[in-house]
């Protein structure tokens, strides 16, 4: 079940989307003690999507840059830390940065102890070369397991559904040289 991702609604109608906004935010509001605390506030962070009801941030406020929509992909990890006598036990951990969407910042997405996770890509081939495109939207979810589990649309059709005990959003300016 999704809300506000493109895939589900058509985007032809301002009703649609203040209809389909509205019930991804009272399904936020519903399963707010369920979610980490810090996925829950990067969900609903005001600079974080357009919202109908409020309208766009205006452009030189400087949070809109906090905002994943229109950034990218820069550096994706995934990595297996191991514990144990012999590194028995492991887990699985993903690392994301984003080339924010002015290009001015990074925006860095930690999942921790990751259950799940599916990065489907529609690379295109183009002359510009091989890559996912601009993040479209995500979505922020409770998986059927209980986790969080964070849905990713990019421009060219790629899709990351992500499921994870923990995460964490970081945003840092560039260094101006």
């Amino acid at each position: 079940m999704a809300f506000i991702l493109g895939k589900d609604i058509s985007g032809e109608s301002y009703d649609e989307l203040r209809l389909a906004w509205k019930a991804y935010s009272e399904y936020l509001e519903s399963i707010k003690d369920r979610l980490p605390k810090s996925a829950y506030d990067f969900a609903t962070a005001p600079w974080h999507f357009f919202n109908p009801d409020k309208g766009f941030l205006d452009i030189d406020d400087p949070r809109i840059h906090m905002a994943p929509h229109d950034s990218w992909l820069e550096v994706a990890t995934i990595a297996e830390p191991s514990t144990g006598e012999r590194l028995q036990y492991r887990s699985l951990d993903i690392f994301v940065r984003l080339l924010g969407p002015y290009h001015d910042c990074h925006i860095e997405l930690n999942y921790g102890q990751v259950k799940s996770y599916s990065m489907v890509a529609a690379l295109d081939g183009s002359e510009s070369g091989i890559r996912h495109g601009d993040w479209l939207s995500d979505e922020m979810r409770l998986s059927e397991r209980g986790y969080v589990l964070h849905e990713i649309e990019w421009s060219n059709s790629s899709n990351w559904q992500i499921e994870c005990k923990e995460f964490s959003y970081r945003w840092s300016p560039l260094e101006q040289s």
